[in-house]
């Protein structure tokens, strides 16, 4: 976009940025999401018991990223301008804003991991190269991993045991998993077929296993081969299981998303530009 001559006038033009709300995972009434703020984006607290609304940001250039965690803390990111910050939290109901993790550096957010258990993983792309950060909202975060290739922080397990990080798609390293002290458990390569990380399972499909499979862990996974887009998924000990019976021509994601008693997936496919949601493939009973 070509800035105006001097002497000339200018338009003003507003962007809308669709997202959904977050969840609590105790609190289905309780949400919170970025929202418009007379032009800018800011995160606002939604209870829809009671209808109450409430916007927890007001700064200058706008707050874009938001979570909120099983203590109902809410989650956003205080970045300047460039893009560079450090995540905060506040409680629902308001009250002062708080560093989330002590000793997590500056940079551009690259990754935010809560479990209900309270244990926290941040991801952070600084001027030193990527980093991931655990330890609970309101301690010291403990590096686990640095490093200078090209990464983002997946997601952390339901019980904390693992960490999933994502590097390109078609790299060596396309899925890399780590223990809490930094020791690498697996690696997914995807040199030969692109490979994506989509997350671990909720607690109660982990607890369960799916359709027989007894590991406690599940990452969700999608890799391309021949063509096609393969749901599958990645447990310790049995590594990565495709499902020949889901794939599909375009491509493809996915997610978990919980129900009661049990954990179901959710896919999106894009063919020509549009977005098609389709129903559960499979369920995870607990």
């Amino acid at each position: 976009m070509t800035p105006p001559a001097p002497g000339t006038a200018t338009r003003t033009y507003g962007v809308y940025r669709p997202v959904l709300p977050v969840t609590s995972p105790r609190n289905p009434d309780r949400m919170v999401y970025t929202g418009d703020a007379d032009g800018r984006c800011e995160i606002f607290t939604w209870d829809r018991s009671s209808g109450n609304a409430r916007q927890l940001t007001d700064r200058p250039h706008g707050t874009l990223l938001c979570d909120i965690d099983g203590d109902e803390a809410v989650w956003w990111f205080d970045e300047d301008r460039g893009g560079s910050g450090v995540w905060r939290t506040q409680d629902f109901d308001g009250g002062p804003d708080r560093t989330a993790l002590a000793g997590v550096p500056a940079g551009r957010p690259a990754g935010l991991a809560l479990t209900e258990r309270g244990t926290v993983a941040v991801g952070i792309r600084g001027a030193g190269g990527f980093s991931v950060h655990l330890g609970r909202r309101g301690g010291r975060g403990t590096p686990v991993l640095r490093t200078t290739d090209s990464a983002t922080l997946c997601d952390l397990a339901p019980d904390g045991g693992l960490l999933a990080v994502s590097g390109p798609a078609h790299s060596a390293r396309a899925v890399t998993l780590l223990t809490p002290d930094g020791a690498t458990a697996a690696v997914l390569s995807g040199t030969a077929e692109r490979t994506w990380a989509l997350g671990f399972a909720p607690a109660a499909a982990s607890a369960s296993g799916l359709g027989g499979r007894s590991g406690r862990t599940l990452l969700l996974v999608m890799r391309e081969r021949a063509g096609r887009y393969h749901l599958g998924v990645w447990t310790p000990g049995g590594g990565l299981e495709l499902l020949p019976w889901c794939s599909f021509d375009t491509e493809t994601t996915a997610r978990w998303y919980p129900g009661p008693g049990s954990a179901r997936v959710l896919l999106r496919q894009d063919r020509h530009g549009r977005s098609r949601l389709s129903p559960p493939t499979w369920t995870a009973a607990s």
